[in-house]
C-alpha cells in the first residue's frame, strides 16, 4: 500500500492505494480527511503487472498534484485499566479485541496501525504509530461507545531520550483525556507482549529496528 497526503486550508486529507490481497489485478483507492472514514474506488484491470503499472502511474499523478509522503508518525500509546479479578485468558481476550478495533479505525481514517501490545499488571497497553495521534482519543471513545465497551483509557506520546533512541526510560506524555493533559503515563508492572495478531512473543523487540519495546 502507498498512502500520501496533502495540507489543504488547516487540515490534513490522506490517499491511499493498494491491489486487492485476494485478487492482485483489482486495484482499490481509498481518500479522505486524515481521521475521517473517507470513500473507496475499487476497479480492475487484466493482471498483475498492469496493476502495478497502473498503480505507478497513478501515484506519479498524485505526486504531481501536490499529495506528499506523510511526516514521521509519533510512537503513541492506548492504555486501558484491567480489572484485577479478570483471569489471564479474559485479559488476553480482550486485549485482541481492543487492539484490532485500534488497529482497524486507525488504518481506516488513514492516521497509522497498531505496533504490538502489552499486558501489565494493572493495565493493557497498545503501542502504535499516529500521523495525528492528537485525533485519536475522541475518535476511540466514539468507537468504544458504540461497541458498548464503557471503559476509559490514556492516550500518550512517548518522547525519546537525548539520543533519540526508544526505552521504557522514556517519558510518556499524556495528550488524551484532557483532564489529565500534559501529564505524564508510567507503565507498572512486568509486560507480556502481543504482536499485531495477538500471539504472545517470546523476547523483546527493539523499537529502533523497526519493533516494539526494548
Amino acid at each position: 500500500m502507498t498512502t500520501l497526503y496533502k495540507r489543504i486550508g488547516g487540515d490534513t486529507y490522506y490517499w491511499e492505494i493498494a491491489t486487492n490481497v485476494s485478487n492482485k489485478s483489482e486495484i482499490i483507492i481509498h481518500w479522505g480527511k486524515l481521521g475521517d472514514g473517507g470513500e473507496t474506488y475499487e476497479f480492475q484491470v487484466n493482471d498483475n503487472l498492469a496493476a502495478n503499472n497502473a498503480c505507478i502511474e497513478i501515484v506519479r499523478e498524485k505526486l504531481l498534484d501536490g499529495y506528499e509522503v506523510g511526516e514521521l508518525p509519533f510512537h503513541s500509546v492506548l492504555q486501558f485499566p484491567i480489572d484485577e479479578a479478570w483471569e489471564v485468558a479474559k485479559t488476553l481476550d480482550f486485549c485482541v479485541l481492543i487492539q484490532d478495533y485500534l488497529d482497524e479505525m486507525l488504518c481506516r481514517t488513514g492516521n497509522g496501525h497498531v505496533i504490538a501490545s502489552e499486558i501489565r499488571s494493572r493495565s493493557i497497553v497498545i503501542f502504535f504509530y499516529a500521523i495525528s495521534p492528537f485525533i485519536v482519543g475522541e475518535s476511540f471513545s466514539l468507537l468504544l461507545l458504540a461497541k458498548k465497551i464503557d471503559k476509559q483509557f490514556t492516550v500518550g506520546i512517548v518522547c525519546p531520550d537525548p539520543d533519540g533512541k526508544w526505552t521504557h526510560q522514556n517519558c510518556i506524555i499524556i495528550i488524551y483525556p484532557e483532564a489529565h493533559k500534559d501529564e505524564f503515563l508510567k507503565l507498572n508492572g512486568p509486560a507480556m507482549q502481543i504482536d499485531r495478531l495477538g500471539r504472545k512473543m517470546e523476547f523483546p523487540v527493539n523499537w529502533n529496528n523497526g519493533g516494539y519495546w526494548t
